[in-house]
């Protein structure tokens, strides 16, 4: 058992949630399909929904780990938070203190930094923490959140255990608060606040008269709301509420546009000074349902779905917004319903309204979600999936699993891996392939003659290169002359070649009207091969004859 799988079994039994994540090389280059161009590498979820798939059921982590053995492990902190101190200074400091690291868990990051465990029996928000000299000192993890936990490894560095190895965790149901007590004694302070809109916007609460810093306070409100990627319009809407609402009288809408465009214009400075890009894929998006155009909120909600789409797991197929979904009977293509898609949303992004009261939770508006349901271009198109690898237009044979963007077909591998195709087969490669393709699957198969034999053959080959052929393919034909023969068998060995699942059955159909539906039910699923079991008359259908 390697010691990644160890880690996520082990955490699974405490009770933690486990979710792989994808891993880099010794260069620190992440290998999903973005590679050096990843904005987070070997720190974003594998699977299809990220955090929502994490799990603690063994049979779900011995699978992934099999996949993928070499995943990072991450564990969800809803119950667990963490205080991530990214500051290096103040990480020395406190890795050195032996009793800190005695009553709960201690983990060094590769970057000199640490997590800290507290356990708590109420939920807990995370966000950002500050020392009180302005420094940013970390961040909570808490819910809705995750951690990488030893042995991971960023590059040629791992993730360590500081603390001993007995597992305990401190149980604290404020650790913000616990932070700025046990901080002084390293020569260090926590600002005061939590800070979070809530209480941003409480700041600026009651009336503003003129001579009262109306231009300033709507400036701090400004600094307070904004998120990385907002716009001068959105930002402008925003700060309009607040002046109509709070400051008496109220300042000219051309004063609140240009305070909005000013403070726009001097954060893109100050990214450039710093030489850091954007990074909305690290936090949650926050967007602002109230006093906004319907294509606004759209689009803030098609940017955080798109943040989080990386690799691929909502796709455009059929006209309409889907997902890969795995059930017993293997991975299906799963449309989503208004219900669905609306219950996605709402765990992207943090859905704020502004009232009198301050801000409020909100919903997903349904005229948004409809909006998004309705024009679905900015996701990935999905033509299908398959179990097994699949050759490109281009003879480029797909390995990996998960979104293949060259046949716009979903890899989801089925069984074992597939082991190592070389680039270039020799001549043992090329005999050992023809000896299983042409005897080994077919060995106990009565074939009248050769020919027939052929076409069996042929039948898999052909579903595996059907991007190689510009053109229609034939529809195979298996008959007996008599029951239990083994035509079903045949039929489910090429369904498994080519999928790794039994192909999908389906009765004859003298309708063509009910043909047209059940054929279009399994494409929809993305199912590649479809059988029709026990024909007893000739076959003429003109639905069929369109689709081949």
């Amino acid at each position: 058992m390697s010691l990644l799988l160890e880690a996520a079994l082990k955490r699974a039994r405490t009770g933690a949630c486990v979710l792989p994540l994808w891993w880099t090389d010794d260069a620190g280059r992440c290998q999903c399909p973005a590679g050096s161009e990843c904005a987070s590498p070997g720190k974003h979820p594998l699977l299809k929904r990220g955090l929502h798939d994490a799990s603690r059921d063994e049979d779900d982590i011995n699978g992934w780990w099999r996949r993928w053995p070499r995943a990072n492990v991450g564990v969800r902190t809803d119950q667990t938070p963490r205080v991530d101190i990214d500051l290096v200074e103040v990480a020395e400091a406190l890795v050195g203190d032996v009793a800190l690291a005695a009553e709960t868990e201690i983990v060094r990051t590769p970057r000199g930094g640490l997590h800290i465990a507290l356990v708590t029996s109420v939920p807990v928000r995370g966000g950002s923490l500050y020392l009180s000299d302005g420094r940013k000192l970390g961040d909570l993890k808490a819910a809705n959140g995750y951690v990488l936990v030893p042995p991971s490894k960023i590059g040629g560095n791992q993730y360590e255990l500081v603390s001993p190895e007995h597992g305990q965790v401190k149980a604290e149901d404020e650790p913000h608060l616990w932070l700025a007590r046990v901080l002084p004694a390293f020569g260090f302070e926590l600002r005061e606040g939590r800070g979070g809109v809530e209480q941003d916007y409480m700041a600026l609460a009651g009336t503003i008269h003129d001579g009262e810093g109306r231009h300033n306070a709507l400036i701090s409100y400004a600094g307070r709301i904004w998120v990385d990627g907002m716009g001068a319009d959105t930002l402008a809407a925003l700060l309009r509420e607040v002046n109509s609402r709070q400051c008496r009288p109220p300042l000219d809408e051309d004063e609140v546009v240009e305070i909005a465009g000013h403070f726009i214009a001097k954060r893109e400075r100050r990214i450039q000074a710093d030489g850091s890009a954007r990074d909305r894929s690290r936090g949650r998006y926050r967007i602002i349902v109230s006093n906004r155009h319907l294509h606004e909120i759209a689009a803030d909600a098609w940017d955080a779905l798109t943040a989080q789409n990386e690799p691929p797991m909502y796709f455009r197929h059929a006209g309409s917004i889907a997902e890969v979904d795995d059930d017993e009977f293997g991975s299906s293509i799963v449309h989503l319903s208004l219900a669905r898609l609306r219950g996605r949303l709402d765990r992207m992004a943090e859905w704020v309204r502004l009232t009198k009261e301050g801000p409020k939770p909100a919903r997903p508006p349904r005229d948004v979600v409809e909006d998004m349901e309705a024009l679905p271009r900015r996701l990935p198109p999905l033509r299908g999936i398959t179990g097994t690898p699949t050759f490109s237009a281009d003879a480029a044979l797909g390995v990996e699993p998960g979104y293949q963007e060259s046949t716009q077909l979903y890899y989801a591998p089925v069984g074992e891996p597939v082991p190592a195709v070389p680039p270039v087969p020799d001549s043992t490669d090329l005999k050992r392939a023809k000896q299983i393709i042409g005897q080994e699957w077919l060995a106990d198969f009565p074939f009248m003659d050769e020919a027939s034999r052929a076409h069996a053959i042929a039948a898999p080959l052909t579903a595996i290169v059907r991007e190689l052929i510009d053109g229609p393919t034939p529809l195979l034909a298996i008959d007996a002359p008599a029951a239990g023969t083994g035509k079903g068998l045949l039929a489910g060995g090429i369904g498994l070649i080519v999928s790794g699942l039994s192909p999908a059955v389906m009765t004859e159909e003298r309708d063509d009207e009910e043909l047209r539906k059940r054929i279009t039910a399994i494409l929809s699923a993305g199912r590649p091969i479809a059988v029709f079991d026990n024909v007893r008359r000739r076959l003429v259908s003109g639905v069929l004859a369109a689709l081949l």
